[in-house]
């Protein structure tokens, strides 16, 4: 980190975008708009023909970009912060005078702002020519972090390079010798994963039970459907998350537990996450192919249905859970689909009313954590403090609803005929009431990490749980 300058006589300017915050405030503004107003975000996009900076002007006619929460890069603040307080501060972006405002307004670490109006976009070469006119030659300090600001590097007395780019800080400061680096942490590979929500994959496992309960896990065929049909679920998977982040970023940034998220915390961009979302599609088209008619159909009502939940459902009061539930009991309806297995009554009846309990723990948890933070409302969603008396029962009882229709299974003629000794498959029914009973406690404790599912996967006692139901099954199996 470069000592903070002490020639006050020179303004020091800061650039916005991938500088002062880790993000870009035009995306930003562009996933605001397109939520609370998609038809005229999508119209705005024709002002592009008049050139950038028009677009972005009429953009913020659409709706007022608020500059809270942004993920601010604590080094440059910090920078800026140590800086005389005599000394001129000047905002100088890209953006639009609303957005690059509200930003300085928020921040309170400048005295001034510069930034693009409706026929000049403020970057580059336009840039560096309003602060030589205004500052003069070798005038101005500047703090950039692209190849944009190179002109603007040139005309500078000082300035400082912000990336995480090894490429781009060698051929800089190999190419201005009055350029310093405030580098940054490069995105990790972990970063990816947790954007991913390659975790959550395991749910997907889902698939694999109409192949278990029909015992044809070692047909080589239809375990490669499943599997296929798996993939095809995780590439789904991964892409609606990101689109929720996407669409929730904002809210995330207010949330203790979700701010460190890639998206919201800045750790991968928006544009980045969308070419993701590209790529992930595209695998997800390729393996249509190979998937029966039936099955893909399934995958596109599953694909119709995540997106309506991330854009509209969610925000519906306990349609969400219910809509959460149907979700994980359309990934068994995509198995028994995927090995043409007979459907069941019972296994559908009890992941519904199964998951049903587990989305509910998901909503008490939230609003557990939102008591801890001292607020009564959730944001984006149709919940408050207060409805965790009657969420909980609700959740109880589904719980143990599951448990019954596992009891009414076990008991059924088929099953009966398909192990050699099914009495041992009552054990099921403790170990389920067992572990049901035990997440709804550390739920109302308020020690869950808002996702049981995600919990169980890293709690000792839960897997424990898991073997013992596989021992179970497996004592019963025919020899």
């Amino acid at each position: 980190m470069p000592e903070p300058t002490n020639k006050i006589s020179r303004p020091l300017c800061v650039d916005l975008d991938g500088t002062l915050v880790r993000t870009d405030t035009l995306h930003e503004h562009l996933l605001a708009t397109f939520s609370q107003a998609t038809l005229q975000t999508l119209l705005s996009f024709k002002h592009l023909l008049a050139g950038k900076a028009k677009f972005k002007a009429e953009l913020s006619k659409i709706k007022k970009f608020s500059a809270d929460h942004l993920p601010v890069n604590e080094q440059v603040a910090q920078f800026i912060a140590e800086q005389p307080a005599n000394r001129e501060k000047i905002l100088v972006t890209g953006a639009s005078a609303d957005i690059a405002s509200a930003v300085a307004k928020s921040t309170g670490l400048f005295t001034s702002v510069l930034a693009s109006d409706d026929e000049t976009n403020l970057t580059g070469a336009n840039k560096r020519q309003k602060l030589v006119d205004q500052y003069g030659e070798k005038g101005f300090d500047y703090i950039g972090n692209d190849y944009v600001d190179w002109p603007v590097f040139e005309s500078a007395n000082e300035a400082y390079l912000v990336s995480e780019d090894r490429k781009l800080i060698e051929e800089t400061t190999k190419s201005y010798d009055h350029v310093a680096t405030i580098e940054q942490e490069k995105s990790e590979f972990g970063d990816w994963l947790k954007l991913l929500r390659v975790h959550h994959w395991a749910k997907n496992l889902l698939v694999f039970i109409p192949l278990l309960l029909e015992h044809k896990i070692f047909n080589t065929h239809l375990l490669l459907q499943s599997i296929l049909c798996f993939l095809a679920f995780s590439l789904l998977a991964s892409m609606t998350y990101i689109l929720n982040d996407l669409h929730d970023i904002r809210a995330d940034r207010q949330n203790a537990f979700k701010a460190s998220r890639p998206l919201a915390s800045g750790a991968i961009t928006i544009a980045s996450s969308i070419k993701m979302v590209g790529l992930l599609f595209l695998a997800f088209v390729v393996l249509l192919f190979f998937l029966p008619p039936m099955l893909v159909g399934v995958l596109v009502f599953y694909l119709f249905a995540t997106l309506s939940y991330t854009f509209i459902i969610k925000q519906v009061l306990f349609l969400d859970v219910v809509t959460l539930a149907g979700l994980q009991t359309l990934r068994i309806i995509a198995g028994i689909v995927a090995i043409n297995a007979l459907w069941s009554f019972w296994v559908l009846t009890f992941s519904m009313f199964f998951f049903l309990s587990l989305a509910l723990a998901k909503r008490v948890a939230e609003l557990k954590n939102l008591k801890k933070e001292n607020r009564t409302e959730t944001v984006g969603r149709g919940y408050s403090v207060g409805d965790v008396s009657i969420l909980m029962p609700t959740g109880v009882s589904a719980g143990n609803i599951s448990v019954l229709i596992v009891a009414l299974y076990i008991n059924s003629e088929k099953v009966v005929k398909m192990y050699s000794v099914p009495e041992i498959l009552w054990g099921l029914c403790p170990l389920l009431i067992y572990w049901l009973g035990r997440i709804w406690i550390v739920t109302a404790r308020g020690y869950m990490t808002e996702d049981p599912l995600v919990y169980a996967l890293k709690d000792k006692v839960s897997l424990l749980i898991f073997c013992l139901f596989v021992l179970c099954v497996l004592l019963a199996f025919p020899l």
